[in-house]
């Protein structure tokens, strides 16, 4: 590998093949119809490395079995058969023919990865429709009303 590519960046992954991304299965979802057609997925964050993790979406609800095992677990896991977002820079879809193996990694598993929280200024720089994670207080704030005595005049 090159000075210029990711430490995570396997050099399939740089040459625009099938990257197979490996690490810890966080924030799994339950299986969800899409609101535009009747077709079943499920989504999870997995964390690559000790700080950064990418968005999986997975069409083949028969696997979610599978990694609920490693997110149960907190094990790590590597997924064969995956392509990469063209619109959607660490987001990634499994195919049906993928294939999912342990794993071992050079990271630990890492709560805080899941919550990844932005800030205000993360959120206004993101691109349209990406997903962020906030953590805002809604509050009212209304005007403070003073009321003077008057002085009157005789």
């Amino acid at each position: 590998m090159d000075a210029t590519s990711s430490k995570n960046e396997s050099p399939s992954h740089k040459a625009g093949k099938d990257p197979h991304p490996e690490g810890y299965v966080h924030t799994l979802s339950p299986i969800q119809s899409s609101s535009k057609s009747s077709i079943k997925y499920f989504d999870f964050k997995l964390q690559t490395s000790d700080e950064e993790s990418v968005r999986m979406v997975c069409y083949s609800p028969e696997k979610r079995m599978k990694l609920q095992q490693h997110f149960k677990n907190k094990s790590p896991v590597k997924i064969q058969g995956t392509k990469r977002s063209r619109t959607k820079e660490n987001e990634y879809s499994i195919s049906k023919a993928a294939t999912i193996a342990p794993s071992t990694v050079a990271f630990s598993y890492n709560d805080i990865v899941a919550s990844r929280l932005s800030t205000v200024q993360e959120c206004l720089d993101a691109r349209l429709y990406d997903k962020v994670d906030v953590e805002a207080r809604a509050f009212e704030i209304r005007e403070k009303t003073c009321y003077l005595p008057r002085q009157n005049k005789v």
